[in-house]
């Protein structure tokens, strides 16, 4: 794989976090504003690569099909400023997150250095944020990376644990990575529980359970797999307690019942938005959700704003293509990145039903969608010998693979 051809897969990573980057320190001399940046740079990959690669699967209708369901609610919106950045940050951002995997991780090696970078970014955060503690007056000594809040630093650093964590517990692996990625997976999470911010948190461990649970190509080692990855969340728990961290017992939270005001709030929401719904079978337009006596404009659940503000319709065709997603990548979660992009789903799912609005968790758009782009008969390893490496570049030189189809 060119140098191209990394750049694409890499910028398309970190568009999905590059919100919670931008405002650190030793970011502050880059003249223009970061998304923006990253933005036009996967625009220009994306172009270059249907130029130069030619067309990609069919299935790349998918997406444009669902973009244009989302038009009929733009006509009822306000366009007040809410809803005006709202609807941009959809039709542009958003958007390009959704249609950039068909045609920047087409091929095995451009998934893996999608799924490298993001663990990259996830370890380069861990670092910061625990070498150079950041908490806010409003967060007690919860930890977070400097500049960026609770959430947007647990789930990015919650993704690379899903994403290392996967690896390691993968067969034909040299012990000196497994160990390493272990290690490094246990850093991550160890700054998820730190954050204190318990939705991340939670989504993660239940993506890396319930991937080993179900993925066929841990059918031969559940059992091992399951107990490794107990064993390494006791130690982070253990390390934890010994922080004497906010974030662990706000976490810890959960499973005695201690009510809390994020749980209520989000309950006060959820209860809200289902009322509104019942209401609003035509949509009530982006940006339409309110709730009395709450600054939030978004319920926190993607399906609950996507029927109040698009209506009914559009509630059904996103909760069956995300049915469908699931189960498509459940049947690609053959190889090691069909297992990790199934985990990465799954980690975004749950994160977009408890918190942030339709544009908020960035990861989502293009791990639902890879799952399209991943063959049902793909078989990628994660690590690739340099003569076989070589051997790939040459053919997709001479064969550039688009996977059937035209678009």
């Amino acid at each position: 794989m060119t140098k191209r051809e990394w750049l694409g897969p890499a910028s398309l990573a970190l568009l999905t976090c590059v919100g919670q980057l931008k405002e650190n320190p030793l970011l502050q001399w880059v003249p223009v504003d970061l998304t923006l940046l990253v933005f036009g740079l996967v625009l220009i990959m994306v172009i270059r690569a249907r130029l130069i690669h030619g067309p990609t699967t069919g299935r790349v209708l998918i997406p444009w099909a669902l973009w244009g369901a989302f038009i009929p609610a733009v006509a009822l919106s306000d366009f007040d400023s809410y809803s005006t950045t709202k609807i941009t940050t959809l039709f542009t951002v958003t958007l390009i997150l959704a249609i950039a995997p068909f045609y920047l991780l087409r091929e095995p090696s451009q998934r893996v250095a999608f799924l490298r970078a993001l663990a990259v970014v996830a370890v380069i955060i861990a670092v910061l944020a625990l070498l150079n503690p950041s908490t806010s007056a409003s967060y007690t000594n919860r930890l977070t990376l400097e500049g960026a809040d609770t959430i947007g630093t647990a789930r990015v650093s919650m993704a690379g644990a899903v994403i290392l964590t996967l690896t390691a517990f993968q067969r034909g692996i040299k012990p000196i990575w497994r160990i390493g990625m272990v290690l490094l997976a246990g850093m991550t999470a160890m700054l998820g529980v730190l954050s204190g911010s318990r939705g991340p948190v939670i989504a993660g461990v239940a993506a890396i359970v319930v991937v080993i649970a179900i993925a066929p190509a841990m059918k031969r080692y559940r059992g091992r797999a399951l107990i490794s990855a107990g064993l390494l969340g006791i130690v982070v728990v253990w390390i934890a307690i010994q922080n004497e961290s906010d974030g662990l017992n706000r976490i810890a939270s959960i499973l005695t019942g201690e009510p809390s005001t994020s749980s209520n709030i989000r309950s006060s929401l959820w209860e809200t938005g289902l009322d509104r719904l019942i209401v609003t079978p035509l949509g009530a337009g982006w940006g339409g959700y309110e709730s009395a006596g709450s600054i939030y404009r978004y319920p926190h659940n993607l399906l609950i704003e996507v029927g109040i503000e698009g209506g009914w319709l559009l509630l059904l065709v996103v909760t069956v293509l995300i049915i469908a997603t699931l189960i498509r990548g459940v049947m690609v979660a053959k190889n090691t990145s069909g297992v990790i992009f199934l985990g990465l789903f799954i980690f975004s799912i749950i994160n977009v039903m408890v918190s942030g609005d339709i544009n908020g968790t960035r990861l989502f758009w293009p791990v639902l969608f890879v799952m399209w782009v991943i063959p049902a008969s793909d078989s990628e390893p994660w690590f690739y010998s340099s003569s076989a490496r070589r051997a790939r570049e040459a053919y997709a030189v001479r064969v550039p693979i688009t996977n059937g189809g035209a678009a």
